[in-house]
This record gives structure tokens, C-alpha cells and sequence, in this order.
């Protein structure tokens, strides 16, 4: 699962200038990116959290396919993160190398 992502093309977020949400083409955990609500309302959040039964660190991701059954999540409503893609990193001799995933 990614630890970064992309999200520089604000123009086709309703609501986006509101919230104050600048473009940026390296998102990291505990950034303010902006999210859609259920209701399509446009929001400033910060990446992550953490539950307070967690020492250290933040959850960032959840799988679709066990995000309604584990008890981490229960008790938050879900949101859209617009993004326009995400990096991936390939272990190399040299060091972390990153690959961008996007759709064209």
C-alpha cells in the first residue's frame, strides 16, 4: 500500500479554494489533504491516525475488503481522497527507488 501520493490537479474539486488545500506532488502521512465526505462536501484533514490503543505511529491505509468488519475502524464514516496517483518503491542496490502510478 502506498506511503505517498499525488494530488496537484485541484481544478475539478468543488470546494477545494475553501478549505485552503494547496496542490502538492508529495503527500505524506499527517499532511492536510483535502477529502470528500458521504455528502461530497469538500473538508481539510490530516493523513492517518492514531487509535489510542496504538503506542506509536499512524494507520494510513485500510483495506477495502476489511475496513466495515475490523474493530479499528469502527465508529468512522468513510470519505473519497481525490488523488492523481501514488508511488510505490522498489528496493534496489543503490536504495529505495520510486515508481509513479497514474491514469492517463
Amino acid at each position: 500500500m502506498c506511503g505517498r501520493f499525488n494530488f496537484s490537479n485541484h481544478s475539478k474539486v468543488k470546494g477545494i479554494k475553501e478549505v485552503g488545500v494547496s496542490p502538492n506532488f508529495n503527500i505524506a502521512p499527517s499532511s492536510a489533504i483535502a477529502v470528500l465526505n458521504e455528502d461530497l462536501k469538500c473538508l481539510k484533514l490530516s493523513w492517518g491516525f492514531t487509535p489510542t490503543w496504538m503506542k506509536q505511529g499512524q494507520i494510513i491505509n485500510a483495506k477495502r475488503e476489511t475496513v466495515r468488519t475490523k474493530s479499528t475502524f469502527k465508529g468512522f464514516r468513510k470519505c473519497y481522497v481525490p488523488i492523481n496517483g501514488w508511488y510505490e518503491w522498489l528496493k534496489t542496490e543503490e536504495g529505495k527507488k520510486p515508481y509513479y502510478f497514474h491514469s492517463k
